[in-house]
């Protein structure tokens, strides 16, 4: 079992109750984001039924791109002001 699968299943246990704010938001698997779509996507994230999930995920499974509970992984930005 790799690290984070366990809180992995989790998430997608409680997503069969719940739906995430970033549900066809295509910017939350993207690796290149602007500031401004950093700010938006936080802001989706601190409302966000599944927020504790995503974070324990995140904090276990070290994913390698995307954004999870609010912070971006293994990315650029194109816009760097």
């Amino acid at each position: 079992m790799a690290a984070g699968d366990t809180e992995y299943a989790a998430l997608l246990q409680q997503m069969d109750d719940n739906t995430p704010n970033c549900e066809d938001d295509p910017r939350f698997i993207q690796d290149e984001l602007t500031p401004r779509d950093v700010f938006e996507m936080r802001g989706m994230c601190r409302t966000c039924p599944l927020i504790a999930a995503c974070e324990a995920y995140s904090a276990a499974g070290k994913p390698k791109g995307g954004f999870w509970a609010g912070r971006h992984y293994g990315a650029t930005r194109k816009d760097k002001r």
